[in-house]
């Protein structure tokens, strides 16, 4: 009897020591998910947030300098390109960036798609009646909110200084005290589209 009781100790002693074994082995693993592995995943994703980002302004700097020299519809198409392509590299990773409509990276892809749809209308404004696009100069109106997204785009472009440290980009504009100015400029990209698209030829 004496020896099956101390079995059994044994046994409940080898139990209990495996268990505490798997629960130090679950709680390092983690201690290293949460301190080590999240945190390096986090900047990893920040960095390639912040080269994202880098390729919608160099896309939008490329569209504001067309601008600059606009006269025509057909200057307006050649604008359009580089903001389509500014707008897919947003498109790229929204899952990455995880933007809903009312954050900042929702803010860039509205006034980025919003100003493509104002290039298309000044585009399409030179459809003929035969449906052909006729080659139209742009009307004064058109031009002074262009002027407004080139200064607001050019606004953007010197606030927009983001390193590959890991941090996230929006901490890092807030930090420079550069964000609320940003989303200034892309609600000025915005509504001065806005305007382009909403106006009756």
């Amino acid at each position: 009897m004496h020896i099956l009781s101390s079995r059994f100790q044994q046994k409940r002693k080898c139990i209990v020591g495996v268990l505490v074994l798997v629960l130090i082995i679950s709680v390092s693993l983690n201690l290293y998910n949460h301190f080590v592995d999240i945190p390096k995943t986090q900047k990893t994703l920040n960095n390639t947030i912040v080269e994202v980002l880098r390729r919608w302004m160099s896309q939008m700097m490329r569209a504001r300098n067309r601008l600059e020299s606009a006269e025509t519809n057909f200057d307006a198409l050649d604008a359009r390109s580089y903001v389509t392509r500014a707008d897919d590299y947003l498109e790229i990773c929204p899952d990455v960036i995880g933007y809903s409509l009312e954050s900042f990276y929702g803010l860039m892809h509205s006034s980025t798609g919003r100003l493509r749809d104002a290039l298309d209308t000044i585009y399409w404004r030179g459809t003929s009646p035969s449906g052909t696009i006729i080659e139209q100069n742009l009307t004064q109106y058109e031009l002074s909110n262009i002027e407004e997204i080139r200064q607001a785009i050019d606004n953007i472009h010197l606030l927009m200084k983001l390193e590959n440290s890991g941090v996230d980009p929006v901490q890092q504009l807030e930090e420079e005290g550069n964000l609320t100015d940003i989303i200034f400029s892309l609600r000025k990209i915005y509504f001065a589209s806005q305007d382009i698209v909403l106006r009756k030829y």
